[in-house]
This record gives structure tokens, sequence and C-alpha cells, in this order.
């Protein structure tokens, strides 16, 4: 839209965050400035531009059309800018700066924070932040620079690299008779899982306890409510437990990194990359 050429960058970061954050008070805290600081500035915004951009809705502000039509805008430049920064500091050979890496909880518990500590102790530069959560972050609204993915995803911006394919068993309390235990399934927002279809298919008259993700699926089986599916690259650093031999790989998951693609030539990720894909061929020799 023409009318959008009138309004500068510093206007259309507030606006971005409004949208991003969904609520006034959050996008404050985003933009480290107060509420007020953020409401005067929508309004001025608005006025400016004679549209109303955001509507409340359930205690959230969405956009409205010239709203996502700004936001889109806005996240054109936003990239553009950040790909300047970017390709100034791809001209540095140091290895410094932050990088967000975003993960499932038991990758991120087992795998990620008991290894990460091995790449900072070797850069000192390099800043690390592990974002543990089964939602899909965005590439494109920077929400992550890098995440570890169950199987490749259809579409997107991100640079795709194969790591490894993990391999499922079924474990149990070592001590425990396991044709007398339950099956620990899945809640019904994940019968999408593989993991999921599986129990359902070949035990759904034997579960007794839902989760939502692997992790807590782990901490039950360590409690002894049950058997459960569970990936063998873990398992190996679980004592307690004993693997079924009756159900043993009985089914296969790829796991993807994901890469913003206008960040893979910086030294950073280039690093950070490195070392994760050194970590599952190490965890791969391990296993085998």
């Amino acid at each position: 839209m023409q009318i959008f050429t009138m309004i500068d960058w510093n206007d259309m970061k507030y606006v971005l965050a409004i949208s991003r954050a969904g609520t006034l008070s959050l996008a404050a805290k985003d933009l480290n400035v107060d509420q007020t600081t953020v409401s005067r500035r929508l309004k001025i915004i608005e006025q400016q531009l004679g549209v109303i951009l955001f509507f409340r809705q359930q205690n959230r502000l969405i956009p409205s059309q010239a709203g996502e039509q700004l936001v889109e805008s806005a996240e054109q430049i936003e990239s553009s800018v950040l790909a300047a920064t970017e390709q100034i500091d791809s001209a540095d050979t140091k290895c410094q700066g932050r990088v967000r890496i975003t993960a499932v909880p038991l990758l991120m518990n087992k795998i990620l924070s008991k290894n990460i500590g091995l790449l900072l102790n070797k850069q000192a530069g390099l800043e690390i932040e592990l974002i543990s959560s089964a939602e899909n972050f965005s590439f494109s609204k920077r929400q992550t620079d890098m995440a570890l993915r169950f199987n490749r995803p259809a579409s997107g911006i991100a640079v795709c690299v194969k790591m490894t394919d993990l391999s499922y068993s079924a474990y149990h309390l070592n001590g425990a008779q396991p044709q007398h235990l339950p099956w620990i399934g899945y809640a019904e927002e994940r019968l999408s899982l593989p993991q999921a279809k599986w129990l359902n298919k070949n035990h759904s008259r034997n579960q007794q306890l839902f989760v939502d993700d692997a992790q807590t699926a782990l901490e039950a089986v360590h409690n002894g409510y049950g058997r459960s599916l569970l990936p063998d690259y873990v398992m190996k650093n679980e004592p307690e437990l004993v693997r079924d031999p009756n159900y043993t790989n009985v089914l296969s998951r790829e796991l993807w990194l994901l890469i913003h693609p206008q960040m893979r030539h910086l030294k950073r990720i280039k690093v950070v990359s490195a070392f994760l894909k050194r970590l599952f061929i190490d965890l791969d020799l391990k296993r085998n």
C-alpha cells in the first residue's frame, strides 16, 4: 500500500512487536519500553495512516486487513535490514554472537543441554540460547536461528540438513514385568506422532496414562507407571530402564537440523552446525 511509505522503520518495529506478541504489555516487554508508549505510538500510526491496524479479540490484538499488509511490509524491511547486517557480520572470521536453538524437550534435556558445554568451552565469544518447545518456531519472524525437528518440513524458508535416523523401542523400569505393565499413550492433540500411531494401532486397549510429549513419557516410565516407546539414542544413558526385546526398533524417525537461510554463512552458525553434526555422529557410533 502506498500509504505505508509514510511510516519510518521505528514505527514499523512497534507494529511488528504488537503483531507477534498479541498484547500491548508483551510488545512493550519485547521492545523494552512501557505499555503506555506502545499504546501511544500505535494510536499515532493509525491516525497518520487513517486506518485501524488492530482489533481486540478475546484479550488479544489481531491485525486488521490493513494491519496484515503493514506487517508483511515490515517483515520484508526487517529481513532486508538483518540480511545487510549479517553480510557485514559474515566478513568477521571470529565466532561470536548469540545463536538461538529450538528443540523438543526430550532432545533439549537429554542431548543438547548435556553436551552444549563442550562447544561453549571452546568458543569464548559464542552465546547459545536453548529454547525447549514442541512448537514450530518461525524463521521468517526471527523466532529462532536453528531448530532440531523430526521429519523434513514440506515447506518453509529454512535450509534443511539431515542429522540422523532415530530408532524407537519399548522401555520399562528395570525389575518390572513388562507383560503386566500398561502402555503410556499420547493425548489427543499428539495422536499424529508416529509413536502414538504405533501405540494406538497395536496396544490401544492397554493404555491408562496419556502424555503430550516424549519427555513426560520418559518420566512416567521412570516412575513405574508403565512402558512406552522411546528413542534408543537417549535410553543408553538411562541405566534404570530396560529395553523390551519383543519391541525393538519398531519404528524410525528422521531428525533434521533447520537453519535460517540468511544466517547460514555466519561463522557462529557454521560452528554450531558443525558441532551438532559431530555430536549426533558420535551418538550414532556409541549407540552402534
